[in-house]
């Protein structure tokens, strides 16, 4: 009973405080210093360093990095879990239960921002930069920042969480931009090591079958292992016999060897890909054709059935790893009467679509097409992400991200995410434009600039 009463107060205290806007700097002046604990993670030094980088920028004041073990004063900004407050003093109504979610806290003249792990303190950082502040990320290259010396805004307590878990986009050079849009996936994963965090891809990322069972290796002794197509097992092009005892056998060693470095540790969750070679030559022989029969399908059947069998496998010896698999050409049609394994994640990835129209488009019968596709995947499956491939980038991204916000995440208790791969020869620009509403979905306050891609 104390603790509900005690927590009502601060509550209360909270949403006192902001009262008063809160003045950081006036005239290129502050009498604010940055702090954080006296042996702080990686990703708390980097919160602090980036946060003293755009209170300079935008006021020219100079903002302190100090410890904790020096003397409180009344003008601070603490990050992450220090000896001036820790997450379990922060009231229930303002912790965020998403995975990166993270708090930011009005008290009196100080602020706090605190992350349900290092990684999320520092999206707290780069929120409140954002939302409070109006700095932009950009590009690579460009920030918008505004200038303002004497800077005074209201910043009232509040908690937030990325709706969309994994966010990730196919380019790596893109990294400090993309980590400051709150990314968290492939492409930048020595940034996520740095920083404590993030989705990691263990082994290759897509297209996995010829990994598990290289068909220059292997077709000439045991052509078993692969496509039986018109009557004969087929080497180029050909995907695995999902139903052969020995490709299950090869497939969970390659599995396990990928898994070995994926440690145990709260603050990164690894992901393996199961995924058909790139082409459409899956095998046909009665086994494999018995379990797409029995799914109503051409092929997804035995690719869950394969999928599956992996992930309940995979989980008893590490639950910290997700089963990734494509839904993908030939495999975007969902199998009927079969459950996913809670580890396996569908990676929607709906190559075929018109990305310049919405996603439920009523003139675009592809899209339709797509949309009822990703509608019953999120009938078996407890966790998804979507792929998208659009050319060019931003002309497409928006109506393509309206439909996916609508039908995938609003009300939806699941684990999902999204990463874009486009051209390679796409400017900076064009790809950044669209990173900013992973984190912030049904943000409604475009950057500067953006034409409401974002």
């Amino acid at each position: 009973m104390l603790r509900i009463v005690l927590c009502a107060w601060l509550t209360l205290l909270a949403s006192l405080a902001t009262a008063e806007p809160l003045l950081l700097a006036r005239d290129a002046a502050t009498p604010y210093a940055i702090v954080i604990a006296r042996e702080p993670l990686e990703a708390e030094k980097i919160a602090a360093k980036e946060l003293a980088h755009f209170l300079h920028e935008i006021t020219g004041a100079d903002f302190p990095i100090r410890a904790d073990d020096e003397p409180a004063t009344e003008h601070e900004v603490v990050l992450g879990s220090t000896n001036r407050l820790g997450m379990d003093d922060v009231p229930d109504s303002l912790k965020s239960d998403r995975w990166e979610g993270f708090t930011i806290l009005r008290r009196g003249h100080r602020v706090f921002i605190m992350g349900n792990l290092p990684r999320a303190t520092l999206y707290g950082v780069y929120d409140l930069v954002d939302v409070e502040l109006g700095v932009r990320f950009l590009t690579s290259e460009a920030t918008h920042v505004p200038k303002r010396p004497t800077l005074e805004f209201d910043v009232t307590s509040r908690h937030y969480g990325p709706i969309i878990e994994y966010r990730a986009i196919w380019e790596a050079a893109l990294a400090p931009a993309a980590v400051r849009n709150r990314m968290n996936g492939i492409g930048f994963q020595i940034a996520n090591a740095r920083t404590l965090g993030g989705i990691r891809w263990v082994g290759r990322p897509v297209h996995t079958f010829d990994s598990f069972v290289p068909v220059g290796d292997y077709f000439d002794e045991h052509p078993e292992y692969f496509s039986l197509i018109d009557g004969r097992r087929r080497k180029h092009p050909s995907q695995l016999c999902l139903t052969n005892a020995d490709v299950y056998r090869m497939t969970m060693a390659k599995i396990r060897d990928w898994t070995e470095g994926a440690k145990d540790d709260p603050y990164t969750k690894y992901v393996v890909s199961v995924t058909p070679n790139d082409h459409d030559h899956h095998c046909e022989c009665e086994p494999c054709s018995a379990l797409n029969r029995k799914a109503g399908v051409p092929v997804t059947g035995a690719l869950i059935w394969f999928v599956n069998r992996v992930a309940r496998e995979i989980a008893a010896e590490r639950p910290n790893v997700l089963v990734e698999t494509l839904a993908y050409q030939q495999y975007e049609q969902p199998p009927q009467g079969i459950e996913l394994h809670p580890n396996v994640m569908i990676r929607f990835a709906p190559i075929g679509m018109d990305f310049g129209r919405r996603l439920d488009d009523p003139d675009s019968d592809r899209n339709r097409r797509a949309l009822r596709n990703l509608k019953d995947w999120s009938r078996i499956s407890r966790q998804q992400q979507v792929r998208r491939s659009p050319f060019p980038f931003v002309r497409c991204g928006g109506p393509v991200r309206l439909g996916i916000r609508q039908h995938q995440l609003r009300g939806r208790p699941r684990e999902v995410g999204q990463h874009a791969a486009g051209r390679r020869d796409a400017t900076a620009g064009d790809v950044v434009l669209l990173l900013a509403a992973r984190s912030r979905p049904f943000r409604r306050d475009p950057a500067p600039g953006t034409a409401g891609g974002c």
